[in-house]
């Protein structure tokens, strides 16, 4: 083999030099990957231990757990208000995992089962949305606010979504609520909790606010870790307490409370008044069953804004003409008996002139018993009687005031109960006019409920109870509170409440409040009408009507006073519009009390039963049947013949007098040929009555008869026509 030429010439000491090049260089990169270690832990231990530490703060953190907030229930244990968890829905557009082609395919199924959803945009304008975010690299667009659970599950299985947040960039914010079932019924009174969006503090209102301290329950510390779209679960709790609220029993009777709500409505909407408020109250517990507070919105609508009930403070108007009716009673200044002049209803003080609402006419009678005074509200009659007899010493009809708790808060246990504001004797503003424009209901601005207490106060034998809403406090059906009826003194004795009940009772059966008058329960109040602002130029006087009383009169069981506001529709008067609400309570709880319905009891021969109007004939005997009334006609009863087909006998159903005190007619059927008068029959009833005696019938219009084109008693062969108008 031949060597190369340049072998031999190579010497040792280039190929030494050669190897100590290589070493040096090798040398080199080992110095310069050590380097690279080195640096890539302090790397590694200061600045990407420091990022890790922070992030492992975002995924673990100690967290405050709020207590689930313990429920509100009624009487019966209809639920007033509990706590329900709720879910803000966002979508992470730009999650890494989901490609373009997954949100191409996906996304318009997506925005279409959205539209459906929510109803606000459609599902082309939500695709243009959804595609814009995703080119702005949005990571937080918002879906939906406040979904329940079965909304959440439901958009867990759209389109994208179904993939969870990982993947698919779905994120449900969970939240606890409120909710009220009975929302509009006395929802002022149960109250609420709401968050100030600039401070974010919580601010709660009524029985919310009151009792918050057992609703809230007892708030937890624990480590929470961030775990994928569940969000944040707790790791160990540092403090463990109990999580869930205590139950809230209110007084409210939601029945009662239905009929109150709707009651007050009504009558609101129809005077276009500015607010109203209805209270019914237990008038031996003090318990309040029903509250009702409506304001009107600027689009017209009525909802339950403000606690007037306890918060508002007006003129009450004619219903403190009590106060002054016990205040001269106690005193022993007068007898209900006691006559007085009312001076034609029109009296003047000083140089101001006081008129009754509505004075005697000229050539009438107007020398009153005080009793009669009180039924008839004669602003000239009491202020007459309590000039006489306290002008002297002002301050005993204030002393008499103040005894009936009239100058003090109720003290029911809500934040809010405005004091009572009276005139003082011989201070301030108190004139010589004071006295008698105080006794009828001026001077002096006091809240509903104060003034309801007074007249539960009477309708209780004098004692007056504290109002109050929440009857006990439980924890797991065991009994933590149990709130008692508190008495807080004596408005009089039991036997001047009785005999003041008996003038509120005249006012309904003949006085001004006569109109709600009721033949199935007894009533007793008083109208009230206050007028709060003059007329100036342009602007309207403005006035307040008012109506408070019990019910049954006889053994009240509830008080309730009814306030309307400024009316803007004419209608002024408490007998006009508050006292017809406060019938429509009281009828609702007749209803709801069997209890309160007395059979009626007749005495033989003396009391008659009420008439039947008229109708067929088979109708009739059916519901003297039910009713378990005998009578002779048609086989009811029998005991009796059967006469139905007699061409001789009387062609009416006849009652046996010997057993129930009266006769009851009714028409049946008859051979004559005379036309009977059918006029205000119901159209099957006059049809009824015609046809079966052989004539044909025909007939315009809808409701009951108003003219027929023969006249009764004419002699008409059968099988003619007779027309019928109705209307």
């Amino acid at each position: 083999m031949k060597r190369p030429t340049n072998y031999w010439m190579t010497s040792n000491k280039d190929i030494k030099g050669d190897i100590y090049l290589r070493l040096r260089i090798l040398r080199i990169v080992l110095l310069f990957v050590a380097g690279l270690i080195v640096f890539s832990i302090f790397r590694v231990q200061k600045v990407e231990g420091i990022a890790s530490h922070e992030e492992l703060q975002k995924r673990f953190r100690t967290d405050t757990l709020e207590a689930a907030r313990g429920p509100i229930l009624s009487a019966d244990g209809t639920i007033l208000a509990s706590s329900h968890s709720f879910f803000d829905i966002y979508w992470d557009l730009n999650v890494p995992s989901l490609t373009d082609d997954q949100f191409k395919k996906g996304v318009p199924e997506l925005a279409q089962r959205l539209a459906e959803f929510s109803g606000k945009s459609s599902s082309a304008e939500l695709l243009a949305n959804f595609k814009a975010a995703r080119a702005a690299n949005h990571h937080y667009f918002p879906i939906a606010k406040r979904v329940n659970y079965w909304q959440l599950e439901e958009m867990k299985s759209w389109p994208i979504f179904e993939w969870g947040q990982l993947k698919g960039g779905f994120i449900a914010e969970d939240f606890e609520d409120r909710v009220m079932p009975m929302k509009g019924r006395g929802s002022r009174a149960v109250g609420h909790t709401r968050k100030d969006p600039e401070t974010q503090a919580l601010h709660r209102v009524g029985l919310e606010e009151a009792y918050d301290e057992y609703l809230k329950g007892t708030e937890s510390i624990c480590r929470t870790r961030l775990v994928g779209m569940q969000g944040r679960l707790p790791v160990s709790y540092i403090v463990s307490a109990e999580r869930q609220g205590m139950e809230l029993h209110s007084t409210i009777d939601t029945r009662l409370q239905d009929y109150t709500s709707s009651a007050l409505k009504k009558t609101l909407e129809r005077s276009e008044a500015q607010y109203g408020c209805a209270v019914v109250m237990e008038v031996k517990t003090g318990a309040i069953r029903a509250m009702a507070n409506l304001g009107r919105s600027e689009d017209g609508a009525y909802y339950e804004d403000w606690n007037y009930a306890i918060d508002k403070r007006t003129y009450p108007g004619s219903t403190f003409k009590l106060a002054t009716l016990l205040a001269l009673l106690k005193s022993n200044k007068v007898t209900l008996n006691k006559a007085v002049s009312t001076e034609g209803g029109k009296k003047k003080y000083y140089k101001n002139w006081m008129k009754d609402d509505h004075p005697i006419k000229k050539g009438e009678n107007d020398v009153f018993t005080v009793k009669r005074i009180m039924e008839v509200s004669s602003n000239v009659g009491i202020s007459k009687l309590a000039t006489e007899a306290f002008s002297n010493d002002p301050r005993e009809f204030m002393q008499e005031l103040r005894q009936m708790g009239l100058m003090d808060v109720t003290g029911i246990a809500l934040s809010g109960e405005r004091m009572p504001k009276f005139p003082v004797p011989n201070q301030g503003q108190w004139s010589g006019l004071s006295l008698p424009w105080l006794s009828i209901g001026y001077e002096a601005q006091l809240t509903p409920l104060q003034m309801l207490s007074l007249y539960a106060s009477v309708a209780n034998e004098g004692k007056r109870m504290r109002p109050y809403l929440v009857d006990r406090i439980t924890q797991d059906e065991e009994l933590i509170v149990d709130f008692s009826p508190e008495q807080l003194g004596e408005v009089c004795s039991p036997e001047l409440a009785k005999k003041v009940q008996q003038v509120l009772r005249g006012v309904v059966d003949g006085g001004t409040a006569r109109g709600i008058k009721s033949e199935f329960l007894s009533m007793a109040g008083k109208t009230g009408t206050a007028q709060l602002i003059k007329a100036k130029g342009d602007k309207p006087a403005k006035h307040q009507a008012s109506f408070v009383g019990s019910f049954p009169a006889d053994e009240p069981v509830f008080a309730c006073i009814v306030v309307v506001n400024t009316p803007r529709n004419g209608q002024i008067y408490g007998a006009e519009l508050a006292a017809p609400v406060f019938k429509e309570i009281a009828l609702g709880a007749y209803a709801l009390f069997p209890d309160w319905h007395k059979e009626p009891q007749f005495e033989q021969q003396n009391i008659q039963v009420p008439s039947i109007n008229k109708g067929q004939l088979n109708d009739v005997q059916l519901v003297l049947q039910e009713l378990g009334i005998p009578s002779y006609g048609g086989g009811i009863d029998n005991k009796y013949e059967d006469r139905t087909n007699d061409k001789k006998a009387n062609p009416f159903v006849a009652v046996r007098s010997d057993e129930v005190g009266a006769k009851l007619l009714v028409e049946g059927n008859t051979d004559e040929a005379e036309i009977p008068n059918v006029k205000g029959f119901g159209l099957r009833d006059a049809v009824f009555m015609l046809e079966s005696r052989g004539w044909k019938v025909s007939f315009q219009g809808k409701g009951k008869v108003k003219t027929q084109s023969v006249k009764p008693g004419t002699k008409l062969p059968k099988g003619e026509q007779i027309k019928l108008e109705l209307t």
